[in-house]
Order: C-alpha cells, then sequence, then structure tokens
C-alpha cells in the first residue's frame, strides 16, 4: 500500500522519536570506542561518516577529501551500515584520513543508533575540550547547497510529486579539484594471490567491468509503490542483451569481470577471459576482490548506480546503460556515455526525444501498468560500447529544469 506524504511523514517521525529513545543506551559503547581510539581526538578535523548506499558512500568520501583534504589527516570515523557500503572504499583514501571503522554485522538499524550515539558524544566531548571541528555528511550536504543547480527537478515517488532536487550537483562544481586515491600493497598483494590462484592474471591486461543491479525483487506493478520505485525500475534490464557486447570486449582483448549475476549462455572454452565475481567472490572475500577490480578496470559499464560514481571518481572509461531517471545525468567531469531506454504507453513506444517535454521524462508515471520502460536491445548497448569517437551521440534539447540540461560530460544515445 501507497503510504500518502503526511502519513510517511508521521511515521518517520515516532520511528525517529523511537530510535532516540534508544541512543542513550549506546552512550557508554561510544565512549568506549573512543577511549580506545583516543588519537581519534588529536585530529583537528573529525568526519563522522554514516551512509545507507554505497553511492552515497563514495560522494561523501570523495567530497570530504576535496573540501577538507590537507597535509594534516582527518580523522574518519565510518559507520557502516552492511551490506550496502563497502568497508574497503575508504582505503583509496588514505592520503587524506586516519580511518577508524564501526560494523554493524548486517543490522542497520544498529548503524544508524551508532552513528547517532557518536553524533551526540563527540558534540558533548566538543563543549569540553572544543580542538576539533565535527564534519557529518548531512551538514556537508548542507554547505555544498550554494554549488546546486537552482533549477532542477525530478519526481518524488513519495509524495507523488515532480518538484526541486539537487540532484549531487554540488559534485559537478568541486570535481575540478582533484585528488589522489590510492590501494593498500597489502590487500593488493593478497588480491593478486588470489586471482593467481584462480589462473587469472590482469598484469598489463584491458580490465572491464560489467556491473549488474542485483534482482533481489521481482519486478512488478504491485511492489513499485513509494519507496522502491526507482531502484525497482532501475532493474528493468535483460542480461542476455549483454552477450555481444561481452564477446566483442574479448575479442578486442579485454579482461571481462561480470558483477551482480551468476552466468550467461557464454562458452568458457571460447572465452577464457571472461569471470563472474559473484562466482568467485564464494572463495574470497566479495567485498575485497570488488573494490580491486573497479580500482584496476579500464572500462565501466553498468546500469545507472553508485559505482559509476566510484569509476568517474577514479578517471575510468564510462558507459552507463539503461540510464533512468532520464532528467538526473550523471555528476562529475569525466565524460559518460549514457544509453537511455525506450518507453512503452499503451502500445506505442517513444524514444527520448518523443517525450523528453513529458512528465515521464521527469520519472513519474511508471507505477501505471500502461507505461513500461523498455530494456536497452543488444544492438544499442554494442554500439554504444563502440562509439569511443562519440560519433553517433546525439544532441538533444533538455528542459531546463533538469539536471542533465547541465551536465555537458553526459553524451547521450537512444
Amino acid at each position: 500500500m501507497k503510504l500518502k506524504y503526511f502519513e510517511f511523514q508521521i511515521l518517520k517521525n515516532i520511528l525517529k522519536k523511537l530510535l532516540i529513545c534508544l541512543i542513550p543506551l549506546l552512550i557508554p559503547f561510544s565512549f568506549f570506542f573512543l577511549i580506545k581510539n583516543v588519537k581519534i581526538l588529536n585530529h583537528k578535523k573529525i568526519f563522522l561518516s554514516y551512509n545507507w548506499a554505497f553511492g552515497h558512500q563514495i560522494l561523501s568520501l570523495e567530497g570530504i577529501s576535496r573540501i577538507y583534504g590537507s597535509n594534516q589527516k582527518i580523522a574518519l570515523i565510518e559507520v557502516l551500515s552492511l551490506p550496502r557500503n563497502n568497508p574497503y572504499l575508504s582505503g583509496l583514501y588514505t592520503k587524506y584520513f586516519n580511518i577508524y571503522q564501526i560494523k554493524d554485522f548486517g543490522l542497520n538499524h544498529l548503524a544508524r543508533l551508532n552513528y547517532y550515539s557518536l553524533k551526540l558524544t563527540l558534540k558533548l566531548i566538543q563543549k569540553v575540550i572544543n580542538n576539533f571541528e565535527l564534519i557529518t555528511y548531512e551538514n556537508f550536504i548542507k554547505r555544498m547547497s550554494k554549488h546546486n543547480h537552482k533549477n532542477s527537478y525530478f519526481y518524488n515517488e513519495i509524495n507523488n510529486k515532480i518538484q526541486y532536487n539537487h540532484n549531487n550537483s554540488w559534485f559537478d562544481t568541486i570535481c575540478k579539484k582533484k585528488i589522489k586515491h590510492s590501494f593498500s600493497m597489502k590487500l593488493e598483494k593478497k588480491c593478486e594471490q588470489f586471482l593467481k590462484s584462480q589462473n587469472i592474471n590482469i598484469k598489463g591486461k584491458k580490465v572491464a567491468n560489467l556491473i549488474f543491479r542485483e534482482k533481489q525483487t521481482k519486478l512488478n506493478k504491485k511492489n513499485i509503490k513509494g519507496y522502491g520505485y526507482y531502484d525497482l525500475l532501475r532493474l528493468n534490464y535483460k542480461k542476455e542483451n549483454y552477450t555481444k557486447s561481452i564477446k566483442w570486449l574479448h575479442k578486442n582483448g579485454y579482461i571481462i569481470f561480470i558483477h551482480g549475476i551468476n552466468n550467461l549462455k557464454i562458452k568458457k572454452k571460447d572465452f577464457p577471459n571472461i569471470f563472474f565475481v559473484n562466482n568467485l567472490a564464494k572463495h574470497f572475500d566479495s567485498k575485497l576482490i570488488n573494490i580491486y577490480l573497479l580500482f584496476k578496470g579500464d572500462l565501466h559499464v553498468s546500469q545507472n548506480s553508485g559505482s559509476v560514481c566510484l569509476a568517474e571518481a577514479l578517471g575510468k572509461e564510462i558507459v552507463v546503460t539503461e540510464c533512468f531517471p532520464f532528467c538526473n545525468g550523471l555528476p562529475g567531469k569525466q565524460m559518460i556515455r549514457l544509453l537511455f531506454p525506450k518507453i512503452r504507453i499503451s502500445n506505442k513506444i517513444y524514444n527520448l526525444k518523443n517525450f523528453v517535454n513529458t512528465k515521464y521524462f521527469f520519472g513519474e508515471g511508471f507505477d501505471n501498468d500502461r507505461v513500461n520502460l523498455i530494456p536497452n536491445t543488444s544492438k544499442q548497448i554494442l554500439n554504444t560500447i563502440k562509439d569511443t569517437k562519440l560519433s553517433y551521440c546525439l544532441n538533444i534539447k533538455f528542459p531546463r529544469n533538469s539536471s542533465i540540461y547541465y551536465r555537458k560530460n553526459n553524451k547521450i544515445y537512444i
């Protein structure tokens, strides 16, 4: 059942109050954690990090590194919310952070409580000694609001309105400042040894990562209401339509790592350099091998997901397929090829040019049984991956009240 906006706000406030009541119970744990890691309080800046998704985990580390990074490292207290966070991600930013982590053992509410408890504890300590600046992601986002596009709209699935949304447009501005990423030599050696044990050698080879959004919920109109609206719609792809592209990449000398699915109809004897990461991860730390491969990769192909943010920050070649919602585009300065799906309304099919000035462009209306996203075809996907010289990208006049209008790094394919 879809909650009305006011009902959702009431429920949200009740849950928030219940969580607040539990915070005092965790304050002794917070003090114990800070006493055990007392060096945290010697830093001039402390970044208390809690993020609900991998993409926001990336954006927060990228943003804080660029704005606050200096010769003096920041203490990063990372309250991890598993499985949607990666504990190895922050290791790419050791030039800017001394890292202290708290894991939630898969209990997201525990992570949130730990975050609020640590936040309250640090504020109490700050009143006594007042020798450090406390940074949180939500306060950082407020600070960055001056960089956001003021005329950027997007369908809000909770209150059922097309309304203002900054869509992380602050990152378009600050990404111009360069930072350095690094990977632990110890962990790199560990990954190399594992790959070697699987008869995989990527040294001196071109590496392509194909990342599929994991289909955890069956896509249907009954569970597409409210929260989960965009996550479910972005699962509307056919993995079989990527087979030709994967074979073409293999033929052109890439070692290909496929994330998020376990198999495709590809004969291993004919295509020996294609590997399914989900299967490799049965014998190794899945989070570690994922970050390692994303760091080492040359080409990044995926649907619209958080991993694109990391590929952009690392300067990879990027192709985003099944790109939805249409109006946002993707932040950054790195050139990104975006392949958009067509839509079917009743029995008629429309491409992006046909509906760019309608509500569908902003994401509204896909909970209607008459309206459907059409998965990209094999030909569309292959042609977009092949077009490294941008010979076939399109110049589409987007509405001024959409984020993609301002993102000239986005190259459009339909």
